[in-house]
């Protein structure tokens, strides 16, 4: 919960790697001091997860919205899997490969 995954992909080559940490989950001391900079970063926050979001960008030719909306939407959580929060998910299994080797969040 406190680290931003990046996915990118072109055709069949992908990578995967930490994109760095929420807002959320880095202490206020450690955040920018100028007003504007602690304001920009307040306006993903949403409660109770503050900016963690999921972001997609698709770029190509003839895409089918619809079919891509429909697929997208199956790998959404379902009204008892949200329920089960932050705990439950994180028994819920990962196939990407381990971060722990980068660095960890400020604290």
């Amino acid at each position: 919960m406190s680290e931003v995954g990046a996915w990118s992909q072109a055709g069949p080559a992908c990578r995967t790697s930490r994109a760095g940490f929420w807002w959320a989950a880095v202490p206020a001391t450690s955040w920018p001091t100028s007003a504007e900079a602690v304001a920009e970063i307040h306006t993903n926050f949403c409660e109770p997860y503050g900016d963690r979001r999921q972001e997609l960008v698709l770029i190509g030719m003839a895409m089918n919205e619809a079919e891509l909306r429909a697929g997208f939407d199956r790998c959404l959580l379902t009204d008892e899997e949200l329920l089960l929060g932050p705990e439950g998910w994180s028994r819920f299994p990962d196939s990407f490969p381990s971060w722990a080797s980068e660095p960890a969040a400020p604290s």
